[in-house]
């Protein structure tokens, strides 16, 4: 969930972010990409994120097309959003190859904006559908998508000419097109244990591993709508913690929305209270505002009344002002505050507000500084960094999963034969290939690649002769800090120290 100023952030950059042109026309994007698209109703873990081209046109946040080229959506966006996603990813040691690899895929996007087949986006999505039991293959399951207006045959070209830019870049013969697929087999992604591949088809791109586009023949439930949707779109699901929504949509007022189901009805509980104070803040900021106004008025009125030298238009103009006519000219502050709405119906929290056509309108004129693909790249800075944070908390369930498991063990074993196991591995406990969380009881830690997991754990667990927890499990499932758990005798689970933080 987006925290109070950061949803309030995205809000505010919707509308800066608007650009002036005329009326622009949403078309279809092929039905092909619909199936494609549809992808992105995520289930189990993951997320994704929806950007729709055709409504940001429609809006005037991009030009291009045959008329400008240079200024179409996919290389501009390409600088925009790669390079913050590869920045959070170069963050994390173990996350550091991937990161690698988009920053140089975006400068191979980058240099080929002058090309004329370059296509029209029409959508830009990624859709991730992670796995807590096998967390290491993250990459086979991370599509990145683009519906376009180009032919299969024109995307073919483009991808001919994507593996000429790959092998004249790196030196390497590899990049070569085969089935409509190219995969990137030089130098520059020596350090990954997959290739990154691009596939296209009629009127869509998808990017990822072999695996990842392998699943692209695997149908999906339902297809996307093939008409315009919402401007922007950010979905995230772990069932273990919940399920969040942000959405900007519109086309012409735009109101931006969120919403957010937690698992436990506590964080719910804190959430809707943490939103509503929020409010309470924002008035409260707002009363304190027309308070210093108010004297401050009266003050310039009072002196100005009394001036003698002073234009008479000018006494007058002064005379006739009020606090609103100062303070919200256009009614605009009421009617955003107004439209900020806070809702709850079960555990599911909502929040939203609408900014006005004649808002968006207005702010379209003053456009020149921020661009829509600086807006997109601002929304990229914001949302991926969260985006990050919840695949780290789908990681986190390897530790409650493996602390279940220990005390199944040690509870049964110590049922069959009347007293505590030793150690883990004379329970019956073994670590699943590849686990990011070392297991540990007062008898020692199971194999684990965590240096700290011992003496993370001993002050945990306490001294033999306590009635403290059963089991700690430690792991990094951010690649920085750890991250620690533990399970007392009564199959309870406590969270000690977070390291998604």
């Amino acid at each position: 969930m987006l925290t109070r100023s950061r949803f309030l952030a995205l809000s505010a950059l919707v509308v800066f972010g608007v650009s002036c042109s005329k009326k622009y026309s949403p078309q279809s994007i092929s039905k092909e990409a619909a199936a494609v698209f549809g992808r992105a109703e995520v289930v189990g873990i993951g997320g994704s994120l929806v950007v729709d081209a055709e409504v940001l046109r429609e809006l005037g946040f991009v030009h291009g097309g045959k008329d400008n080229p240079n200024a179409e959506l996919i290389p501009d966006l390409a600088i925009a959003f790669l390079p913050a996603l590869a920045a959070e990813a170069m963050s994390h040691p173990k996350d550091a190859a991937y990161g690698k690899m988009m920053a140089r895929a975006a400068v191979l996007i980058a240099v080929t904006r002058d090309w004329p087949v370059w296509p029209s986006v029409q959508r830009l999505g990624v859709v991730a559908q992670l796995s807590a039991l096998k967390p290491e293959q993250m990459a086979d399951n991370v599509l990145v998508l683009l519906a376009v207006k180009g032919s299969e045959g024109e995307n073919l070209e483009l991808l001919q000419g994507l593996g000429a830019a790959v092998r004249t870049t790196t030196g390497a013969p590899g990049a070569k097109l085969e089935g409509g697929t190219l995969c990137l087999e030089s130098p520059a992604t020596k350090e990954l244990a997959s290739k990154l591949c691009a596939h296209a088809g009629p009127g869509f791109f998808a990017l990822g591993t072999p695996e990842a586009l392998a699943s692209l023949a695997n149908p999906v439930t339902a297809a996307a709508d093939r008409d315009s949707g919402p401007l922007l779109r950010v979905m995230v699901r772990v069932p273990s913690q919940g399920s969040g929504e942000l959405r900007v949509e519109g086309h012409g007022a735009l109101k931006v929305s969120g919403a957010f189901e937690p698992s436990d009805s506590k964080v719910a509980d804190l959430t809707e209270k943490a939103l509503r104070e929020g409010l309470k803040m924002v008035d409260a900021q707002r009363e304190k505002t027309r308070a210093a106004m108010t004297t401050a008025l009266g003050e310039v009125q009072q002196s100005m009344a009394a001036d003698a030298d002073a234009p008479s238009k000018l006494k007058g103009a002064v005379a006739a002002a009020t606090l609103e006519r100062i303070l919200d000219p256009r009614g605009e502050y009421e009617a955003l505050r107004k439209s900020m709405q806070i809702g709850r119906k079960g555990t599911v929290i909502t929040a939203e507000v609408t900014f006005s056509e004649d808002q968006v309108k207005r702010y379209a004129r003053l456009d020149g500084q921020l661009t829509g693909v600086a807006m997109i790249g601002v929304l990229s800075a914001v949302a991926i960094p969260n985006f990050v944070k919840y695949q780290c908390r789908a990681r986190q369930s390897e530790a409650s999963s493996a602390l279940k498991q220990a005390f199944t063990l040690t509870t049964a074993y110590r049922i069959e034969r009347g007293e505590d196991p030793g150690s883990l591995e004379l329970a019956g406990y073994q670590a699943s290939p590849g686990a990011k969380y070392a297991l540990c009881t007062r008898g020692g830690c199971a194999p684990s690649e965590i240096a700290d997991a011992e003496s993370a754990c001993a002050e945990i667990l306490g001294r033999a002769d306590t009635d403290g927890p059963l089991a700690c499990a430690v792991g990094q499932p951010s690649g920085a800090g750890l991250d620690t758990w533990s399970i007392d005798a009564k199959g309870e689970i406590t969270h000690h120290s977070d390291g998604c933080r």
